[in-house]
């Protein structure tokens, strides 16, 4: 017959200590290794989608190409975009209202600029910027 062994009381045994310590060291060995495959699975999707963006960009791309090739689209174009007109079409040119018919022979009224010292620096910088963008 076996002698019966006491029985502990709920203390920490060595084998749970050898275990904890073991998965402890685990989580610490596999975290970093872990960390950088999610980081490069999460750079990955992001690449993936890009791809996928500049494909799709890259398929609109060669429509509109495809529409530049037909003659019909780059004359619908320049008579939207150029205000081109073929031989024999009637042309209107709107007026601005409140403009003499020689003002409405120049194409727009350049702003004059004032004398120096008359204006501050933001109204000649304003006005500035409107003979920049007016025509020659």
């Amino acid at each position: 017959m076996s002698v019966p062994r006491p029985r502990r009381s709920g203390g920490l045994t060595g084998r749970a200590l050898v275990l904890g310590t073991a998965i402890v060291l685990m989580a610490l060995v596999l975290a970093s290794p872990l960390q950088r495959y999610l980081q490069g699975r999460s750079e990955l999707n992001q690449a993936s989608q890009r791809l996928r963006d500049t494909t799709a960009r890259v398929a609109e791309l060669r429509r509109e190409l495809a529409q530049w090739n037909d003659p019909a689209f780059v004359e619908r174009q320049a008579r939207a975009r150029l205000q081109f007109a073929r031989p024999g079409d009637r042309v209107y040119v709107v007026l601005m209202p409140g403009l003499s018919k020689s003002d409405a022979s120049r194409e727009q009224v350049r702003p004059v600029l004032p004398a120096p010292g008359k204006a501050s620096w933001q109204a000649k910088a304003w006005i500035t910027l409107q003979v920049a963008d007016a025509p020659p």
